[in-house]
């Protein structure tokens, strides 16, 4: 991606942005009560790359017109721009001609998120459009509720070290929402947090599915097998949301466990 100015890197995403913003997006938007609705011929794209599948999603209105996803074979996240240039050749979309971007957050893979949100950026700069995020394990709540009819998900997922990170969501009418902040918990105490009713899934499943299910037994429903985040649920959401007047959050990476700063082994030299 070309190096942005800095002053332009500055803007994205923080409070003076949405100053900025704000005249430019209700000229393309027409209001819904107390939000903002996408009019049927603007374009809205959405990415979703928080585990090795990632996809996109392009919605005219809020119409689904195209998707693609794919799989990634290494950890540098090389199939998105492909992606990008064939799903816009084969809808004969202009990347100007997008309005508005929305993208999954994580929990997730750092090269994915970091990735993600640079090709969203790159893409509403110019114009200065919108950028919707979404967390990625609330996209997979939504797909998880829809398909099962069940209102409460549970969406776990390998933090390593023997730990599980998790995130308790509730769907109702056509949104899904977060009841509680992700946290991690030890991999042996996993069904100390899991709640009554609630549907298990996890996109870590080859790797965690045996303890899950344990740790579920009988009074937990799961979701067996590897079920992952898609661009489409993230694309539905964020359209469901500019209807409106969802608090969107910070266009940042949820990584779980945080990143932290770790003690250099040898001392720099002098």
């Amino acid at each position: 991606l070309t190096r942005l100015p800095r002053e332009s890197r500055t803007r994205i995403g923080g409070s003076p942005t949405r100053r900025l913003l704000t005249a430019h997006i209700s000229s393309f938007f027409r209001r819904s009560g107390s939000g903002m609705v996408l009019p049927m011929n603007r374009i809205l794209m959405a990415i979703e790359q928080s585990t090795s599948t990632g996809s996109l999603a392009l919605f005219k209105g809020s119409a689904l017109i195209d998707s693609a996803a794919w799989t990634e074979n290494t950890t540098r996240h090389q199939h998105l721009f492909p992606a990008l240039q064939d799903i816009l050749g084969r809808t004969q979309i202009l990347p100007e001609a997008v309005d508005v971007l929305a993208v999954g957050l994580g929990p997730g893979v750092f090269s994915g998120l970091r990735m993600s949100l640079s090709a969203a950026r790159a893409f509403a700069l110019p114009g200065r459009k919108m950028v919707c995020g979404i967390s990625s394990g609330e996209a997979l709540a939504w797909d998880i509720s829809r398909e099962t009819g069940l209102q409460r998900v549970t969406v776990i997922g390998d933090a390593r070290r023997s730990r599980f990170w998790y995130g308790h969501f509730e769907a109702a009418d056509r949104d899904v929402r977060m009841t509680a902040p992700y946290a991690l918990v030890p991999a042996a105490d996993i069904a100390s947090v899991l709640q009554p009713g609630a549907i298990l899934v996890s996109p870590h499943w080859d790797r965690i599915g045996e303890p899950l299910a344990r740790a579920a037994g009988s009074s937990s429903r799961v979701v067996a097998g590897v079920r992952i985040p898609s661009a489409r649920a993230v694309g539905e959401l964020a359209l469901s949301r500019l209807a409106t007047s969802f608090p969107w959050p910070p266009l940042k990476p949820i990584y779980m466990p945080p990143p932290g700063f770790i003690e250099p082994k040898f001392p720099p030299k002098a």
